[in-house]
């Protein structure tokens, strides 16, 4: 894995133009760093995906009884969702409303799915979800009806664990209607 690069949400796809496989992943900042097979940066967003409430517990430090807590990132897919010979990624965007006031806890407003497609300038939003409430903790992409097209299932939390009680989550199946861009 390149430096500064989680191992958590990462994927390895090809892109027009580029023979040799690329690898996506999430920076420290939860940006898309498309690098390299050898690490070189090809392109950086500009904005944050892959937050999620997952987290570990990292112990950096000499006193036993003290950790850091660390967030991993969710899924990046690499597709050709709409079957026109380039892949897309699929990510999550989820809106962490905490910020750096809270730097141990993730407090989501919303989240939403988002295809980017790569083109002149980078990567382009090219199909989204509707934001949905609270956050999206993972998703999948398959055929999941036979019809021969996908589907998007993702793993919406609509309410968090509590002292008082139990979260709540749902899945919710989109069907993917992208078809092949025109040329530009």
């Amino acid at each position: 894995v390149p430096n500064n690069l989680t191992i958590f949400g990462i994927a390895v796809g090809t892109l027009p133009g580029s023979p040799e496989p690329m690898v996506f992943a999430y920076n420290s900042k939860g940006q898309i760093v498309v690098t390299d097979a050898v690490g070189r940066q090809e392109w950086i967003s500009t904005d944050g995906y892959g937050s999620v409430a997952a987290q570990l517990s990292a112990k950096r430090h000499a006193d036993p009884g003290e950790s850091d807590i660390v967030y991993v990132h969710g899924r990046i897919d690499v597709l050709d969702v709409d079957n026109d010979g380039i892949s897309e990624l699929v990510v999550l965007r989820n809106d962490d409303m905490s910020g750096s006031v809270f730097s141990r806890m993730r407090l989501f407003k919303q989240g939403r799915l988002e295809i980017l497609k790569p083109d002149q300038l980078g990567m382009a939003t090219r199909w989204r979800t509707r934001d949905l409430t609270k956050y999206i903790s993972d998703f999948a992409v398959d055929d999941l009806d036979g019809d021969g097209l996908p589907e998007i299932a993702l793993a919406l939390v609509q309410e968090g664990k509590s002292v008082i009680g139990g979260g709540r989550s749902n899945v919710y199946i989109f069907k993917l209607d992208v078809t092949p861009a025109a040329t530009q």
